[in-house]
Order: structure tokens, then C-alpha cells, then sequence
């Protein structure tokens, strides 16, 4: 994906060109293959974190110099998914819900590096949204094993098929821009497998606390018999 970084610094210089200052920034690019993660390909992983996770870090590398170049204020939205916040199984998309955690990761580094700026960083997290994500394997480059359908029983087309619209996201994500959200969801459902997935969490405390107490039984008090100076 990188021989594409040129042609990007055109289109941005283009942009730039033709509509004045740049101010916003919505990357907003994704595929999927739904398998399981030990069917997943060389060439299915390169796709995947090509476009979810490259196509992201091109968007910045390429806009983000032009946005802070005017000094006005700015706004950067990479789309990650929910998926990005927690696992669903029975999706068998892994290797998708592995890019957009990645996505969530570097939104929260980008927010913290413009701290002291002007410019915003949200990352979207949206459940089912009545997009075309599903059939995307339609477009799969011959270089990463061509065109592919998805099954026709897929459960994650039906999902789609009811979700929200695109235009209700896209209030959705105006409104957090406008109040410097980090995090935008848009689903209220999601919250509890978040809640669950961080009861999860922080009940692995639990056994790290009683292996730390283990551990700490197990060294010698200082200055008693066996120990050594530090």
C-alpha cells in the first residue's frame, strides 16, 4: 500500500487547491473476511490491515501536515467499529475486529500527541449500519486472492441489512466533532458487551492480586538468611 503515499500527497494537494483550508478529516475505509483466525491467509491479513489500518495511517501522514499547517482549528474521525472495542465470537471476524482495535489504539495516541492543539481526534465505534462492508470481498484486489463472496446465510448481512442508515451516523459523528468526543458510539445495545468484556478485566485482577501475594510470600524478608545485597 505504500506506492499509493504519492498519489495521496496529489489528491491532498488537489484538495487543498480546490477548497481552501483543509479542516476535517474522516477516514473511513473498511473490508472483512469472516473466517476463523486459523483460516485467515497471508494475503486475507495484508488486505485487511492494508485498507483498516493503513489506509487510516496514509490519511493522517497525508492531511494531517496540511490541517495543522493553517493553524485553525481541525477534526480527524477514523472509523474503527465496535468491533474495535470488543470481540463477538460467533462473527468469526477476528482478523477485521484486530485492525480496528488497532484503529481505536492509534486514535487514542493521535488524541494525546494534540492534546496542545487545536485539532481534535475522535475514533466512531458503530454497530450494525446499513453499509456494503459485507460484499467488499467483491473488490478484493487479484494481488491479495481476487474477488470472493461471502456465504449467503452470512448473519452479519442481515445485521446490516436493519441497521441505521449512514446519514444517522453522520449526525452522529457532527454532534462529536462539535463536542471534541474521543469515543463515539452509536449504538446503546453495545454498551453492555463493553461492561461485561471490562468485568472480564478487571476480574483477571483477581488472580493477578492473589499471584503477587504468592509472590510476595515466596522472597526472603530483607536481611534474612539467604538473601542478597541489591
Amino acid at each position: 500500500m505504500l506506492e499509493e503515499a504519492g498519489s495521496l500527497d496529489t489528491l491532498a494537494a488537489h484538495a487543498e487547491a480546490a477548497f481552501g483550508n483543509v479542516h476535517l478529516l474522516f477516514n473511513n475505509a473498511g473490508v472483512s473476511v469472516s473466517a476463523p483466525i486459523w483460516e485467515s491467509t497471508d494475503a486475507d491479513w495484508k488486505w485487511m490491515i492494508g485498507v483498516n489500518l493503513h489506509g487510516v495511517i496514509h490519511g493522517i501522514e497525508t492531511f494531517l501536515p496540511l490541517i495543522r499547517s493553517h493553524g485553525q482549528e481541525g477534526h480527524i474521525v477514523n472509523t474503527a467499529s465496535i468491533a474495535g472495542f470488543n470481540v463477538r465470537g460467533e462473527r468469526r471476524s477476528g482478523a477485521y475486529a484486530a485492525t480496528k482495535f488497532a484503529v481505536v489504539a492509534l486514535t487514542e495516541s493521535l488524541a494525546y500527541d494534540l492534546a496542545d492543539t487545536p485539532i481534535g481526534a475522535s475514533v466512531l465505534a458503530p454497530a450494525a449500519v446499513r453499509t456494503h462492508i459485507y460484499v467488499s470481498g467483491e473488490n478484493r484486489p487479484d494481488r491479495f486472492g481476487g474477488p470472493y463472496e461471502e456465504p449467503g446465510n452470512n448473519p452479519f448481512q442481515k445485521e446490516l441489512e436493519t441497521g441505521l442508515e449512514p446519514d444517522q451516523v453522520g449526525e452522529r459523528v457532527v454532534e462529536a466533532i462539535r463536542r471534541r468526543e474521543l469515543y463515539v458510539f452509536t449504538h446503546m445495545e453495545t454498551r453492555d458487551w463493553l461492561l461485561a468484556r471490562h468485568r472480564r478485566i478487571i476480574d483477571a485482577f483477581d488472580a493477578c492480586e492473589r499471584w503477587n501475594a504468592t509472590l510476595a510470600g515466596s522472597v526472603p524478608p530483607q536481611g534474612s538468611a539467604g538473601s542478597q545485597p541489591a
